[in-house]
Parts: C-alpha cells; structure tokens; sequence
C-alpha cells in the first residue's frame, strides 16, 4: 500500500512539474534560440538526465522511462535520445546497486524456455537442436557446446555468454 502511494505521489509531483514549467520552456526555447526541442525540454524539466543516486530516483526515472515506452504517439529524434540516456542512467544505477546471483547456462535456458513459453520442441525446430539433446542438456547429462549456444543466443535475442557457467 506505501508503495502505490509513494508511486502515485510521485506521478502527481511529476504531473506538476510538468505543468508549471511548459510556459517557461517555450519562452526560453523562442529566446535562447535552443537546438532542443520543447518536447525534449518538457521531459527534461520532469526528470533531468543526470546519475540516479538513491532509490525513489531510480523508481522516478523508470516510471518516465514507462511512460515513454507506453506512449501511443512516436517519440520524435530527441525524445528518443532522451529516452536511450534515461535508459542508460537507469541501467547503470542497477548494475551499481541491485546484485545479479550467479545463474547457470542450464537455468538460464530453462527460464528462457519458460519465459517465453516454448515447448522443447519448438526450441529443437527455432535453434536446429535436437529435441534430446535439450533435454539431455537440461537434465545435467551433457553440456552446451559451442554451436548449441550460438543458436541458442540467437533463438532467444541474448549474448552467447551468458550460457557459460
């Protein structure tokens, strides 16, 4: 329940800012002559980019970033550019501070498969893999080899390296 009204005090606190600055970003892009355009000033004036030093930052820049992503109308070349250093900053704080565990190749594949809701089948026709060998491969009998996690990488759009253990 904290966590909906932090999220939602936010969102309001975002929506005024938001308001009270569209009226100067037009005058000071019309003076300034500024290259930035007042889509990309209105998003800067709710949320600069800049590095995301606690945690209602980082929850703040990912409720933007959200909303970007959610938009129905296309982002124009500097929204998009906005979005890309947002996107940037949100990863590098996360990187910084939320942990990743150790994951096998083998449980990687497994909650790929899941992920996505494949059958072992289906990931034997997508990779040229052999329905066994998956399987043998998810059961601990035999490793991935070199071919089986390039085609596995690219069936599901990762690096190759996460498959090593």
């Amino acid at each position: 329940m904290a966590e909906k009204n932090t999220s939602r005090s936010l969102q309001t606190r975002s929506a005024k800012k938001l308001l009270s600055a569209q009226t100067g970003l037009r005058q000071f892009a019309k003076q300034s002559g500024s290259r930035a355009s007042i889509s990309y000033l209105k998003l800067v004036a709710v949320f600069p980019i800049r590095p995301l030093r606690t945690d209602t930052e980082l929850i703040e820049a990912i409720q933007v970033l959200d909303h970007l992503l959610s938009r129905k109308k296309p982002l124009d070349e500097q929204e998009q550019g906005y979005l890309d250093s947002l996107s940037h900053e949100i990863r590098l704080s996360e990187e910084a501070n939320v942990p990743m565990p150790a994951v096998s190749g083998v449980a990687l594949l497994r909650h790929l498969i899941d992920a996505r809701e494949a059958t072992l089948s289906e990931v034997a026709i997508g990779t040229g893999i052999a329905v066994s060998t998956l399987s043998s491969v998810l059961s601990g009998k035999r490793q991935l080899n070199r071919n089986n996690i390039t085609n596995l990488a690219v069936y599901f759009g990762v690096a190759p390296g996460l498959f090593l253990s």
